[in-house]
């Protein structure tokens, strides 16, 4: 027993990833329309498990064309068992947005030695209703 025991403990300890993450909507609307975007409003929550400094890379997957990102566009250093919260805005073009879709935020160490990934959704308006809006406006996309 007392081997099996320090088998877990071992596999445990082994699989603990130094630095944790979570991304949550912003609370309101769960997007905003405007002329020439769609918005979409997270919060990202970056823990630092280690004892000392680290560099961490923020990067996106599985982004239709025309998407930008406002917040983590370079490197996040944390400190000693530090945390970071702070807001990331993602937008995409009007003319480009056909509806909801999944992507995905990877986490990186400066080592790459771990990632951390999390798929989340992008909502969104039905893209034909965006469509009529343009033609009843005049507006050619």
């Amino acid at each position: 027993m007392l081997l099996v025991g320090l088998a877990v403990a071992i596999f445990a300890f082994s699989t603990v990833k130094p630095a944790s993450f979570m991304i949550m909507r912003m609370s309101g609307a769960a997007y905003f329309v405007s002329a020439d975007d769609v918005r979409n409003q997270f919060m990202v929550r970056l823990l630092n498990k280690r004892n000392e400094p680290s560099t961490f890379t923020l990067t996106l997957s599985d982004l239709p064309a025309g998407t930008t990102q406002n917040g983590f566009a370079s490197s996040v250093v944390l400190g000693p068992m530090a945390e970071q919260v702070s807001p990331f805005v993602l937008r995409i073009e009007r003319k480009n947005f056909t509806g909801p879709f999944k992507f995905t935020i990877h986490v990186q160490d400066q080592s790459r030695a771990f990632t951390l990934s999390r798929q989340v959704e992008f909502l969104g308006p039905d893209a034909r209703l965006l469509l009529e809006e343009d033609n009843e406006k005049g507006i050619k996309r």
